[in-house]
């Protein structure tokens, strides 16, 4: 179900909307979700060129939880300034629908993954400039029981400026 309410003031139009998608399948290669239970909030303006989204949220069983905000210049076709972070990622329901499939299109060997991760991020004039990895517990295990990564906890930072020191 989508709802959507837009309100025009002089020149700009404010809006928000809601997406509730609680069960079905998607496939849209390399991913298929399988009844997702998605639901997305998001709210923004638009001035004739620039839509901005001044909060995005979306949350489901395979996802996890998502936020962010941004702006994009139409005339231009850039994204003038974008933000995103996400909750503490269940990497056992994420990786299936969203790693795997990037993985195994580059014939990867099949993986069971565990633990959680989160991740965040920044574009400046269409670039990115930051990006935040969080591992926590995170296990990686070959489905035919040849090798496995367990445990795994690390922060890594990368920058589009700055040298940085992953931990």
């Amino acid at each position: 179900t989508l709802t959507v309410d837009a309100r025009h003031h002089g020149s700009r139009w404010s809006w928000q909307g809601e997406l509730t998608w609680p069960k079905g399948e998607m496939y849209w290669a390399p991913f298929y979700l399988a009844s997702p239970g998605i639901a997305a909030s998001a709210s923004g303006s638009f001035d004739g060129s620039q839509v901005a989204v001044e909060a995005l949220r979306i949350e489901g069983a395979s996802l996890g939880q998502i936020e962010g905000r941004g702006s994009f210049d139409l005339p231009s076709k850039r994204i003038g300034s974008a933000s995103f972070s996400t909750g503490m990622l269940d990497l056992a329901q994420l990786a299936p629908s969203l790693i795997a499939p990037l993985l195994e299109s580059v014939a990867g060997p099949k993986l069971a993954w565990s633990g959680q991760a989160s991740l965040a991020g920044e574009i400046r004039d269409n670039a990115l400039e930051s990006v935040n990895l969080g591992l926590h517990g995170v296990g990686l295990r070959e489905a035919g029981g040849h090798y496995a990564l367990e445990g795994i906890e690390a922060d890594i930072p990368w920058r589009s400026d700055a040298s940085t020191d992953a931990r």
